[in-house]
């Protein structure tokens, strides 16, 4: 297949595909914290949207193997699709939304927020309606007070639209910042960028994905695990494997009680992901929070 990189049919399907995944995220982030997959460096939602895709590949490649979809193309979407779900996350879209409004809808009276600061707030960066917040936070039934309606929605759009600018701009900045560093990141210094390395080896023609055994072991034993653990929430009478194991009952004299929390993880995905980490990077990554908590409880038996 003649290699293809960026195309306009990659960056269409990429951006098809950014609605659905930036709706998956809100709804799994914000809803009861189902899972935040936008909090890990290796976005989860991404990696399953390219193994879908990987699939509808192979079926293409059956029928028009002309039409199927290159490894660069591949990588584009996958591009495109993190982008978007890093701005959809917890960390940048969710919280811009709230700090432009959580300020006008949480001011009362007791705390004197309007005296404070909002003569310090630009009214056009920011949403400042109550019933247009009331909406937002609380929702409602009748007609004034839905979210989603033509008054609401124009009220929202100004400073979404600034603030996207902004945000873009940000981001522009960020990738020229990328392009000087490049040649010393990677010709110099020859940087292994763990992240990369599943969706290059999910999307590598030569050497099939999809019909590598140890990969289907491994992808096994992830899925199984938490799939175990879903029907363990669902029905709790199916024995779970416990992911996060607390043992802050261990530290409770002084001046050990100061490196509480102190838990025990079991996450595969960090685990792989840990796997194509640099060694010194991932020895020093549970180094220095072994070394954090000692620190903690050498200066709370100083302090007595």
């Amino acid at each position: 297949m003649k290699s293809k990189g960026v195309t306009w049919r990659a960056i269409l399907i990429g951006l098809l595909f950014i609605p659905l995944n930036s709706y998956w995220i809100v709804r799994s982030e914000t809803e009861g914290g189902i899972f935040y997959s936008t909090t890990s460096s290796l976005f989860c939602n991404v990696v399953f949207i390219l193994f879908i895709l990987l699939l509808l590949n192979e079926v293409v490649k059956w029928f028009l193997p002309s039409s199927a979809l290159a490894q660069g193309e591949l990588l584009v979407v996958y591009s495109v699709l993190s982008v978007a779900s890093a701005l959809s996350g917890e960390s940048v879209g969710q919280q811009l939304v709230r700090n432009f409004s959580a300020p006008f809808w949480f001011a009362t009276p007791e705390n004197e927020w309007a005296t404070l600061f909002h003569h310090y707030l630009t009214r056009w960066l920011a949403v400042d309606d109550k019933k247009v917040l009331k909406a937002f936070f609380e929702g409602g039934t009748g007609d004034s007070s839905l979210l989603y309606t033509s008054t609401h929605f124009i009220i929202w759009l100004r400073p979404l639209l600034l603030w996207c600018g902004f945000i873009i701009l940000i981001v522009f900045i960020m990738t020229c910042i990328n392009v000087i560093v490049r040649k010393q990141w990677i010709e110099h210094e020859r940087l292994t960028y763990p992240v990369i390395q599943l969706p290059l080896a999910m999307t590598e023609i030569q050497d099939n994905f999809l019909k590598s055994k140890n990969m289907w072991i491994g992808f096994g034993i992830g899925a199984g695990i938490t799939l175990l653990n879903g029907t363990h929430f669902l029905l709790p009478v199916v024995p779970g494997i416990r992911n996060i194991n607390d043992i802050s009952n261990m530290f409770v004299s002084k001046p050990w009680d100061s490196m509480r929390p102190m838990v025990i993880a079991f996450y595969p995905c960090a685990i792989g992901l840990a796997y194509f980490m640099p060694l010194d990077l991932s020895f020093s990554t549970w180094f220095f929070f072994l070394f954090w908590k000692a620190h903690a409880s050498l200066c709370t038996k100083a302090d007595e």
